[in-house]
């Protein structure tokens, strides 16, 4: 991986998550059910409304309210969201790796290593923008279509950063797919 990650050209960086088991498929906590896209859609908007409606009285003086930053903030305390949290560090991903909670001894620890630059520029809504395309934010208007709460649903997941959080917590929310 730091083989990888010393070849990339400057402007590029690695995104990493780690497990405690090898056999550990990236799927959405949110997802993992095996439910329709709309009954996943459904009971992410009724898990955020009631998100919303208890935590509003804690959250900070000036912090953004918005479907986006409620569904990070859900995702950090453990609620099942859409998302999938990486981190730009390699060290917080061997962390979790290697101290979770479901560590066996016939499937053995494994980082995931994610370049987001490309995946986006891979992904057939963002190929036409070439080279332009970075890690989106959250007020792109192309992350619009994976909004908590809208009617517009895609199916492959891009990868942007919160506008709000620290830099080391990066997020892939999956569409409908």
């Amino acid at each position: 991986m730091l083989n990888i990650a010393r070849d990339l050209p400057r402007e590029r960086f690695l995104w990493f998550r780690g497990h405690a088991r090898e056999n550990y498929s990236l799927i959405p906590s949110i997802m993992r059910e095996g439910k329709s896209a709309e009954e996943i859609f459904d009971r992410e908007e009724r898990l955020l409304t009631r998100f919303r409606q208890r935590s509003l009285a804690y959250w900070p003086e000036g912090y953004p309210q918005n479907h986006w930053e409620h569904l990070f903030v859900m995702q950090h305390y453990g609620f099942p969201t859409r998302l999938l949290d990486w981190s730009e560090n390699l060290f917080v991903a061997m962390h979790f790796a290697l101290t979770g909670e479901n560590i066996q001894a016939d499937s053995p620890p494994t980082l995931w290593c994610l370049d987001p630059i490309e995946w986006n520029r891979s992904t057939p809504v963002l190929s036409e923008y070439g080279d332009t395309i970075q890690v989106l934010t959250t007020t792109s208007e192309e992350a619009e279509a994976y909004r908590p709460t809208t009617n517009k649903k895609r199916d492959l997941p891009l990868n942007f950063h919160p506008a709000a959080t620290g830099a080391w917590l990066v997020f892939t929310p999956i569409g409908a797919g």
